[in-house]
């Protein structure tokens, strides 16, 4: 017997396959649901219901990134498992729906063309022809009648109008918050485009930028994403990463005034600001000792605004938070700063920068930060001053990116508190054990002096008319009795869907000086992408219509 020469074999039968149409997908097969009488009579086909015949299966791939010069191991090792259950389900009488195409749009694509030096289309154009020669070859049972290629002005045509449906309907708005920005990419990155704090494309360190994009409310969809975990057939463990990623917490939010030194001789303090605070744990309210501001936080580049620091990025705070407020008395303009330590700030500032999001929070990391002298804030609950400071343990991106710090009952917050020596105020009486009287009591005097931290709950403790309330209770009543919110808030962030890059579909917005932001209309849609001969990245503020060709 001959040896089996796999290449003359699989060259013969993918002909075949081709010219027979094996892989074409076919309309499910329909009979009438009334069938024609004995006689042979039956009704007119026409305007009938129809009766499917066949199931019908749709199996999609993820689209490969024309951006390399072929297939890589991964490719295969995801399609061919595909390729087995479609296969399988067409055994099985069903009609298969099996496409294949190209995600040709994107970083990718363009650090691909940036680094051979050729424009993007040619580069994609080039790949594609490569890719989908190695796909055949390997003989995937695609319908390449169906084959899609995301850079076809008839393609993204369609992904234009979704987006205007979704700006219609207020789930694409535009932000101006700090974002994951990726310094050798020039461009804007979601939480999921990261790995380890760098940018999964080129590993770069990712800083936060506070830059005009647009963003997708993903979050809206946030409690329909949990229910649904509930009906899927997956592992319970992956059920629960999901639902740790997705991170709901029920909360309240609730606002310290921010007032200026400067004028606190008057009988009436005047306050320059309120930030809002988002915490779980409204019941220790009175037990906040001081004010924690993210780095990013834009109060924190209002309140050091000055004529040395112009230039800088701090020189135009972002928008506050939602619900947060700026009322600058007399202006801070020239050297007019309310922060007498700015220069210690700015640095501390600068140093932050360079961190990774798991370098700030991750456990038992020493605490940093520097405290905004010259300004205060005043706890709602008791009416007392506590310092303000910025601290890279917190986050502008989660909750509000400001916190209370109550380090009696928050191990972060206590750490923190040791170091720079805060003050810690015991707000829930402490039920513990030990194996002695003595021992009780002397842990008991341990966490009522602020010498151990106590986590757990109970009845309420130095709090005001609150004395004695279960914290359950306390939650809704503080929060009542300060004027807060109860909310509502997610790890989830929405998707920042603006890549500050040239290479990809046009959105389909017109800056009007007049109306504003006016959607284009979808009659006149695809807006296709202009060709350009300068299209490397230069930083997200320069445009690339001037080079149009």
């Amino acid at each position: 017997m001959n040896g089996y020469d796999h290449t003359k074999i699989e060259k013969k039968w993918q002909r075949v396959w081709k010219e027979t149409g094996l892989y074409k997908t076919k309309e499910p097969k329909s009979t009438p649901l009334n069938p024609p009488s004995k006689d042979g009579g039956g009704e007119s086909s026409s305007g009938q219901k129809l009766k499917v015949n066949s199931q019908k299966s749709y199996v999609l791939d993820m689209f490969p990134y024309p951006s390399g010069d072929g297939l890589h191991v991964g490719h295969p090792k995801g399609y061919i498992a595909t390729d087995v259950y479609s296969r399988h389900k067409k055994m099985q009488g069903h009609s298969i729906l099996h496409p294949m195409g190209w995600d040709a749009f994107g970083l990718p694509a363009e650090n691909y063309a940036i680094k051979n030096k050729v424009h993007p289309a040619i580069a994609v154009r080039k790949n594609i022809k490569r890719f989908k020669s190695q796909l055949e070859r390997i003989g995937f049972n695609y319908d390449w009648e169906r084959e899609i290629n995301t850079t076809d002005p008839d393609y993204y045509k369609w992904t234009q109008w979704i987006f205007l449906q979704m700006f219609k309907a207020g789930l694409a708005f535009q932000s101006h918050e700090p974002i994951n920005w990726c310094p050798s990419c020039q461009t804007g990155l979601a939480n999921e485009d990261l790995e380890d704090g760098k940018c999964e494309r080129c590993g770069s360190v990712v800083e936060k930028k506070a830059i005009p994009q647009w963003v997708l409310r993903i979050t809206k969809y946030a409690d329909r994403l949990l229910s649904g975990l509930d009906a899927l057939n997956w592992p319970e463990y992956i059920k629960e990463s999901q639902r740790n990623w997705i991170g709901r917490s029920e909360g309240a939010e609730i606002g310290f005034k921010i007032y200026d030194l400067r004028f606190k001789k008057e009988e009436k303090k005047e306050d320059v600001a309120e930030v809002k605070v988002f915490t779980t744990r409204a019941d220790t309210l009175f037990g906040a000792t001081y004010l924690v501001l993210a780095p990013e936080h834009p109060l924190v580049a209002q309140f050091l605004s000055s004529s040395r620091m112009r230039g800088s990025s701090l020189d135009s705070p972002a928008p506050l938070p939602e619900g947060s407020s700026r009322r600058v008395r007399g202006g801070s303009t020239g050297n007019d700063s309310k922060i007498e330590n700015a220069d210690e700030v700015a640095e501390y500032l600068g140093k932050t920068k360079g961190k990774t999001e798991i370098e700030r929070t991750t456990e038992g990391k020493e605490k940093t930060g520097v405290e905004l002298k010259g300004i205060k804030a005043i706890n709602p609950a008791n009416q007392e001053e506590i310092p303000i400071w910025i601290a890279d343990y917190v986050l502008a991106d989660y909750g509000t990116g400001a916190i209370m710090a109550v380090p009696a009952h928050d191990e972060r917050d206590f750490q923190f508190a040791k170091k720079f020596n805060l003050p810690v105020q015991c707000v829930i009486r402490p039920m513990l054990t030990a194996d002695t009287p003595e021992e009780l009591e002397e842990r008991r005097e341990s966490v009522l002096e602020g010498k151990e931290c106590y986590v757990q709950n109970g009845d309420l403790i130095n709090s005001g008319k609150f004395d004695g309330v279960n914290w359950i209770d306390a939650k809704s009543k503080i929060v009542k009795f300060v004027d807060g919110k109860v909310v509502t808030k997610y790890k989830l962030r929405d998707w920042v869907f603006s890549r500050q890059r040239y290479w990809g579909e046009p959105i389909p917005l017109i800056h009007c000086p007049k109306c504003g932001v006016v959607p284009v209309p979808e009659k006149e849609l695809p807006v296709k992408l202009p060709n350009v001969k300068s299209y490397a990245p230069a930083g997200w503020f320069v445009l690339v219509l001037p080079s149009l060709s």
